[in-house]
This record gives structure tokens, C-alpha cells and sequence, in this order.
């Protein structure tokens, strides 16, 4: 953004437009130089310059022309040396030919409105701007030669020159916040488009962690059985072998249920790729199960479950039905990989779900499954409390008024 504090601008390169500006100032500028030799033959009533003079002339209109190459890099700098070798122009005319027909530049008026075009009207280009030219200004009036009617074409050229100056300022202040304006909306626009960058990551990465979230729920409550009912087969396998084939076919069974609450996970993440809104779009990966399956699941893999439930049919529907079996089913699977034998309770009304472990249960930092559970909450505007007490470890989720 063009910088709007007074001082040194930015240095930036010169431009083939600060090329052809100095240029065609300086054009403007010897082309009156030129004609100044052809006053008489013009009836204009002063006298030629000398050639000498004239070749001075050109030389600080060449000047110039130089200095306004870096117009924009230093516009105070090229303003004061503009109106010094205007200055200088006017004093040369006075003291060598102070009735020659003077040949005017534009380069102070281009320097003028540089300034105010790369500098905000602040106090301090204010005051160089207008002293700029009212020095030279005046130094011009003073060395004039004499008119016919001189006070008045005096005050005609000076408030031409005035009104001149004032309608630059104001087209080089609309210029400049028309450019600033612009700016905003650029710099606005890349926002969005960065913002909409980040949401898009924010979202990617929220995927990635709902889908290991579902793939976790689907695995580890199945795999934690399988494992807990190899233990207990390896076990009796010698002295009990009809016991250690009914716990095999009961890992078979496992297995089987965790194969197929994967492909229905992938199946529904694929299937609803494009059209979720959190949990609600999701199967949750415990299939068609419902809460009664869940507890009965644990028993067969060993566990000492107390259960008193309510009929599905009175629970919240959809994606918050699917969330408590998420959350019952990670409760139940802590119990049984962390506090094995101890006795579960697990209480289900239509508005709250809670499955103590009762014993001597040491607390832990969250894993990844209580991460699951807390996120699940979340999603449907539960309550969760999942930590230890003074009778062991209890997980209570809330729900209220869930849909």
C-alpha cells in the first residue's frame, strides 16, 4: 500500500511512466525555450534572448527533467529542487536580460502534484507544497518586466497559477484515495481468500479426526473383546476344551461384527463425503445396534454389567441416538481394557446415560476414545463427565432436550 506518513517514500524502481513524464516535461520545457526566439516574428512585445541565456535555460529545464526521474521515490526533495532551478531561471533572466521573452516550465506543477499524489495532506507537505510555490512564485512576479496594466495581469497570472495549483492537489488527493480504496478491497479480497484457505485446512483436519474417531469406535471395542476372550481361551483351553471353543466362537463373532461395522463406516464416509453436518450424517459404526446389544456384547466378552434401560424408541433420534451408542460403547470398552472384573452399572432415561465401574480405578489423561466421547457431546449439545470418584470411574452424558 502507498505509504501515507510523511518522510522518505519507499524506494521502489523508476518506471518507464516516470521516464516519459520527465521527458515530455522537459519537451514542454525547451519547446519554450524555442520560442522565445521567435517572439518578434510573433508580435510579442519583449525581446529575443540571447542565445547564450536560452542555452542556460534549457539547461536547468533539463535539470529538471532529471531530478523529476525520481519523482516518487523523493517528492519533497524533487519539489525544492524544482523551484529552485525555476528560481534560478527567473533570477538569470532578471540580471542578464530583464526584458527578454521568458520561457515558463511545468516541472514544478508536476513535482506538486507527485507530492500530494504520493503523500497524504498532512501539515508536512502542506507546508512544502505551498511554500514551494509561493517562493517561486514570487520571485517570479518580482523579476517580471514591466506589462502594460502590470498590477492586473499580475493578479490575473497569480490566481491562474493559484486555481491551477489548487484543482492538481485535488485531482492528486482523489487519485490517491481512489488508489487506496482499491488497495483495501485488494488487500480485503486476499483475506478472504486466505480466510477461506484456513476454513478449508480447519475442515480437512476435522475430517481426519472424525474419521479416526470413527474408525477408533468401530475397532477398539471389538478388538478389546477379541482380546480379553483370547486371554480367557488360552487359559481353559487344556482343562475346559468346550468352553475355550464356545469363547472361539465368540472371538469369530467379534471379528466378524468389527469387519462389518468397518465397511459400514467407510460406506456411509464415502457416501456422505459431500453432505454432513457432524454426527448427524454419520452411522456412528455401532450399525444397527442398539443399547441392550451393546450390554450384551460386554457380558460375552466377560464383563459384570447391572443395566437398567429405557426403550430405544425413547431416546433422541437420528445422529444423537447413534452419539450415546458411541458413547456407552466407549465407556464400555475402557471398563473392560482398564478396570477388568470390576462390576459396571450402566442407568439409560429418555435425558441421561451413565455407566459407573465400580472399584479402585486409578485416574489417567484422556485417550483417544474419551477424546471421541467429549467430541460426540459436543456435536450434540450434551453434557459429558467421564473421570473418577470416590466409588471408582463414572461417565454421565447428558443430552436434555436433544433432538
Amino acid at each position: 500500500m502507498t505509504d501515507t506518513k510523511p518522510g522518505p517514500h519507499p524506494a521502489c524502481p523508476i518506471t518507464r511512466t516516470d521516464v516519459f513524464v520527465a521527458t515530455g516535461t522537459t519537451a514542454i520545457g525547451l519547446a519554450g525555450v524555442l520560442m522565445t526566439s521567435l517572439s518578434p516574428p510573433l508580435g510579442i512585445p519583449f525581446t529575443t534572448p540571447s542565445s547564450g541565456l536560452r542555452m542556460l535555460i534549457a539547461l536547468l529545464f533539463a535539470g529538471q527533467g532529471l531530478v523529476l526521474l525520481v519523482r516518487r521515490q523523493r517528492p519533497v526533495g524533487v519539489l525544492w529542487a524544482c523551484s529552485a532551478l525555476d528560481i534560478t531561471a527567473d533570477i538569470l533572466h532578471a540580471m542578464m536580460e530583464p526584458d527578454a521573452t521568458r520561457a515558463n516550465s511545468i516541472a514544478l506543477l508536476v513535482a506538486l502534484y507527485t507530492l500530494f499524489r504520493e503523500r497524504d495532506l498532512d501539515r508536512r507537505s502542506l507546508i512544502n507544497g505551498s511554500t514551494a510555490f509561493l517562493i517561486a512564485l514570487t520571485v517570479q512576479i518580482v523579476t517580471a518586466p514591466p506589462v502594460v496594466g502590470g498590477a492586473a495581469f499580475n493578479a490575473i497570472s497569480v490566481t491562474g497559477a493559484v486555481v491551477t495549483v489548487v484543482l492538481m492537489v485535488v485531482a492528486a488527493y482523489i487519485l490517491r484515495h481512489r488508489d487506496l480504496y482499491t488497495e483495501v478491497l485488494r488487500e480485503r479480497a486476499e483475506l478472504t481468500d486466505s480466510r477461506r484457505i484456513a476454513l478449508g485446512e480447519a475442515a480437512a483436519a476435522e475430517e481426519r479426526t472424525r474419521i479416526a474417531r470413527e474408525l477408533h469406535d468401530t475397532t477398539a471395542h471389538h478388538l478389546s473383546a477379541i482380546a480379553v476372550q483370547a486371554t480367557a481361551a488360552r487359559a481353559v483351553i487344556d482343562t475346559d476344551p468346550a468352553a475355550a471353543k464356545e469363547i472361539l466362537r465368540s472371538i469369530s463373532s467379534s471379528a466378524s461384527a468389527a469387519l462389518d461395522d468397518v465397511r459400514e463406516t467407510v460406506g456411509h464416509l464415502r457416501a456422505n463425503a459431500d453432505e454432513r453436518d457432524g454426527v448427524g450424517d454419520l452411522p456412528g459404526g455401532t450399525g444397527d445396534l442398539t443399547a441392550a446389544d451393546l450390554i450384551e456384547a460386554g457380558r460375552r466378552a466377560g464383563m459384570d454389567i447391572t443395566a437398567t434401560l429405557v426403550p430405544e424408541g425413547l431416546l433422541p433420534s437420528g445422529g444423537a441416538r447413534r452419539a450415546i451408542h458411541r458413547v456407552l460403547q466407549e465407556a464400555l470398552t475402557n471398563a473392560r481394557r482398564h478396570a477388568p472384573g470390576y462390576p459396571v452399572t450402566v442407568g439409560m432415561t429418555e435425558r441421561q446415560l451413565s455407566v459407573r465401574t465400580s472399584g479402585n480405578v486409578a485416574d489417567a489423561p484422556p485417550g483417544t476414545g474419551s477424546i471421541g466421547m467429549s467430541e460426540r457431546a459436543a456435536a450434540i449439545g450434551a453434557r459429558l463427565r467421564n473421570g473418577c470418584d470416590a466409588q471408582g470411574w463414572i461417565v454421565e452424558l447428558d443430552w436434555g432436550e436433544a433432538p
